[in-house]
């Protein structure tokens, strides 16, 4: 319906067509689209983190972010990032985004640690479960 600027709002529990004017629907959305933006100003900021956390966050940073954090002197965050990269590497397109961070070159750097045993056990393990799903995700055996 041409020119029609009605919509559907919430009378007593059923959902009415209304009819109003273009100037009524701007104003009934500016008067929204305020409450929105003062419910989402008042909320806290989120809490903050301990350096030792990682967490996925988006998928963009996080595997930068694990990647970046094998070449850490500190021995605890470079355990919790083979960890989180054993986590992400479930699928072939987070093997794929792994890769393009530089995942390989950091595992192989760390299969070279010489205090640590476990940095390079899981060094190994991270290695061998990305050839494992790179091969069967991409076809190769």
């Amino acid at each position: 319906m041409e020119g029609d600027t009605g919509y559907y709002e919430q009378q007593g529990g059923a959902d009415v067509y209304a009819q109003h004017d273009v100037y009524e629907d701007a104003q009934y959305a500016m008067e929204d689209n305020g409450l929105h933006m003062t419910a989402f100003g008042a909320q806290n900021n989120p809490k903050a983190q301990d350096k030792h956390t990682i967490t996925r966050g988006w998928e963009k940073f996080a595997f930068p972010k694990a990647v970046r954090l094998l070449h850490e002197t500190d021995i605890k965050l470079k355990q919790k990032a083979l960890l989180t990269i054993s986590e992400l590497l479930s699928t072939g397109e987070a093997c794929v985004q792994l890769i393009n961070a530089g995942v390989v070159a950091a595992l192989t750097e760390c299969l070279g640690a010489k205090k640590d045993e476990t940095t390079r056990e899981r060094a190994a393990a991270d290695l061998e479960i990305l050839i494992g799903v790179a091969g069967a995700k991409g076809g190769g055996q």
